[in-house]
């Protein structure tokens, strides 16, 4: 399953994502991917969700698989050093992570 970032995620539309995060969570997929092409600002608050978020899978045994992750995205991640966290890497791919 697959949810595309809209280009500004701010903390007014942090509620609003959260619940299609959680919508997300309720399939049975093994696998979460997100579409951050489209991100040209992120504030901490987004970034502090797709932490829970992300954690919530691994808890699961699932993962949270970013597909083409914007420059501001990345950018943005690793100047609050979650970019590792998240599993984003800075050529657009999948950190794979040991």
């Amino acid at each position: 399953m697959q949810l595309s970032l809209e280009k500004e995620l701010t903390i007014a539309c942090a509620d609003s994502l959260r619940q299609q995060l959680q919508k997300l969570a309720d399939n049975d997929d093994k696998e979460i991917s997100i579409d951050g092409s489209a991100v040209e600002r992120i504030d901490t608050a987004v970034l502090q969700l797709f932490v829970s978020f992300s954690k919530l899978l691994s808890g699961q045994e699932r993962q949270l698989a970013w597909q083409d992750p914007s420059e501001s995205l990345v950018e943005s991640a690793e100047q609050i050093g979650l970019r590792n966290m998240l599993n984003i890497s800075t050529d657009g791919k999948c950190n794979n992570q040991e």
